[in-house]
């Protein structure tokens, strides 16, 4: 039976009340439990456990895809009607789905080499079931290498190669097959045409993961990853690309296969990488056979994000379940404990085979070590790659503020990430002693008596008339066209208000901190390659809207983001509190930019709905290059003029 259970952090008796729903697919498949209503930024945490014969699939809502964690924590801050979807155990520890289609085709709920239903799994060449560094023709197995290769298997032109006339693969280069045993084998050309042709097509995104959902006529959806291809030396990150068993018989150098474009057939080179989704026959019968029992074998972690577990399934009575557990950073593996009918026991290994006799329930447990790195002091732990030599940076722990308050003003990093000054302090004023963090470009107090054209230069500098501009940068600030680095980089470089300045809270020194640049702005939020491919989430956190950026180590077990990597995504996508916030993110070195608005004058506008920092390049003599983002955009190339305040936010780099 399934159990979903509701855990509900109590919350303030005035805030608004919401409800949560949850249904079961197929019906059959189990129940759903502690669905009820919650008050607003109450913590809740779904654990669904299948029926026998059944294992937990995904979580979706709105048709859209959620998680693959059996346990899903969310925050309740409106209505959530949640879809546990289940598949069927096969008793081999893979599971697949009835599409009900005309075949009878089931087809399995992962890729061959995949630990979960959103991971591309492994790419193979057609024919082969190893895994390799090179796709081309001089590394293909039934070939003999060169670009006009000698086909030595599977050839039904003696023009291509050694004529045997075999058009389907046999089960020995049957990757499916090879690697998963028994009745899986990869699909026919005209299996994937019926799935195409019998089902609905949707493309989705989440956590990163690009996909693409097949639904039936019965109800029941396929989740595919799109996982690209390799060909050469190069991986194509997107697009459906998936291999069938079936020789293209006209061309025997390639061999049939899916592609997404427009939901068709078509052939490639079978020397190319693909991955592989599985299928089966013949339905496994849920009664079974009079002597055969399956035992179900559950398996968590505990904290949840504290790493990844696999294993869990149906399994027939007298099997081997292999356990493996792998700790996310900041993590380490302390132990298994496996209660199996009136026993408990232990091991401290993170890979262990059991032989399943009855139903049982596996925990590994995780210890927090912290994240083990040299960050100074100011920076968030969490590591940033800015380009594709994979230099990497730290972000500081807050936007930059230049205390003008104090008897000896100095500059110094917000206490939080969310903190920003708006008009509290007065400085959207020409005042030189208030406390300020929206400066003009290049305002790092930094002066060049050589550079006659900049003179606004202190933090205090700003402009509301065309009156005070100059032909070689917008109302004198930064450097100008006469310096050697128009950017705040190399001899212009103590323009940059890190590089100038010491940060009181951030080290106290001077060069220690710096600007990204336009081009690292744009590979951190578009380029970077991370272990959960999730860059950036727009959200609000603590009340203050903003974009969170994830580190490169950033891992979706420790904290379930919606709409990752969508420029267009809502504020209203995550909505995360300041305990969360600190304990679940920013420890796991998440950086979070507030929508701090922007200052023109005297008028400060767009404060709490929109976020604009600079960069340290300049775009022509009047403007630099800025990031900017709203509700429902989000940009890391545009100019804009100088003498805007905008916020700042300094990174230092990883020695």
């Amino acid at each position: 039976m399934l159990t979903a259970v509701v855990i509900c952090a109590a919350g303030c008796k005035n805030n608004p009340q919401f409800r949560v729903n949850a249904i079961v697919m197929p019906s059959n498949a189990g129940l759903v439990d502690g669905t009820g209503i919650y008050e607003d930024g109450d913590g809740c945490t779904l654990i669904a456990k299948a029926n026998e014969n059944f294992v937990f699939y995904y979580w979706s809502e709105d048709d859209e895809w959620v998680s693959s964690d059996s346990i899903y924590y969310f925050a309740v801050n409106n209505n959530r009607n949640m879809v546990a979807h289940y598949a069927v155990a096969s008793g081999d520890g893979h599971a697949y789905v009835d599409l009900g289609l005309p075949s009878g085709t089931l087809w399995a709920t992962r890729n061959v080499r995949a630990s979960k239903p959103e991971d591309n799994g492994g790419y193979f060449a057609w024919g082969e079931t190893q895994i390799k560094d090179s796709y081309k023709w001089s590394t293909y197995k039934y070939s003999n290498g060169g670009n006009s290769p000698y086909i030595t298997k599977y050839c039904t032109d003696s023009g291509y190669g050694y004529k045997d006339n075999l058009t389907l693969l046999e089960p020995n280069d049957d990757v499916a097959t090879a690697i998963w045993g028994g009745d899986w084998r990869m699909p026919t050309s005209e299996e994937w045409t019926e799935l195409l042709n019998n089902t609905t097509k949707k493309y989705t995104i989440e956590n990163g993961v690009h996909g693409r959902f097949f639904t039936a006529a019965n109800g029941v959806s396929l989740f595919l990853p799109d996982a690209g291809y390799k060909s050469w030396d190069n991986w194509q990150t997107y697009g459906g690309f998936y291999w069938s068993s079936s020789l293209y018989v006209d061309c025997p150098y390639d061999a049939w296969g899916p592609v997404w474009d427009d939901y068709r057939m078509a052939k490639e080179g079978r020397y190319c990488g693909r991955p592989v989704r599985a299928v089966r026959s013949a339905p496994q019968s849920l009664d079974g056979d009079e002597d055969t029992q399956y035992y179900d074998v559950t398996v968590l972690a505990n904290p949840s994000y504290g790493g990844a577990v696999s294993g869990e399934g149906s399994y027939i009575h007298g099997s081997t379940c292999t356990l493996m557990a792998t700790a996310n950073e900041g993590y380490v593996f302390k132990g298994w404990g496996i209660s199996h009918g009136d026993q408990i026991t232990a091991d401290v290994n993170a890979s262990i085979d059991i032989t399943v006799d009855c139903n049982c329930t596996a925990i590994a447990y995780f210890n927090y070590i912290g994240i083990a790195d040299n960050a100074p002091i100011g920076a968030i732990k969490g590591a940033y790659t800015i380009n594709a030599n994979g230099d990497k940076v730290y972000f500081s722990q807050g936007n930059l503020q230049y205390i003008g308050s104090a008897g000896t003003p100095y500059w110094r990093f917000a206490e939080n990430q969310w903190d920003y000054l708006g008009e509290t302090t007065n400085q959207n004023s020409f005042n030189t002693n208030v406390d300020r963090d929206l400066f003009g470009w290049g305002t790092s107090g930094y002066h060049d008596g050589s550079d006659l054209n900049n003179v606004n230069y202190q933090p205090w500098s700003t402009s509301n008339t065309g009156s005070f501009y100059l032909n070689y940068n917008d109302y004198g600030y930064g450097p100008s066209t006469n310096m050697s680095s128009l950017d705040l980089i190399g001899s212009s470089a103590e323009y940059d208000w890190g590089v100038h300045n010491a940060i009181s809270n951030g080290g106290n020194l001077t060069r220690q901190w710096r600007t990204l640049t336009r081009e690292e702005w744009a590979y951190v939020f578009s380029m970077r390659f991370t272990n959960s491919s999730m860059r950036y989430a727009k959200a609000r956190v603590n009340g203050v809207n903003g974009v969170i950026i994830l580190p490169d180590s950033w891992s979706s077990s420790y904290y379930t983001l919606k709409n990752t990597n969508q420029s267009a995504a809502s504020y209203n996508s995550n909505v995360i509190s300041s305990s969360v916030w600190k304990n679940r993110l920013e420890a796991h070195g998440c950086a979070f930019l507030p929508a701090a608005g922007e200052r023109d004058g005297s008028s400060l506008c767009n404060e709490g709905s929109d976020g604009t920092y600079w960069s340290a390049s300049y775009h022509r003599e009047c403007c630099a290059r800025h990031v900017s983002f709203g509700d429902n955009y989000l940009g890391t190339g545009s100019g804009i003029g100088r003498y805007y305040g905008r916020s700042v936010r300094l990174v230092c780099d990883v020695q």
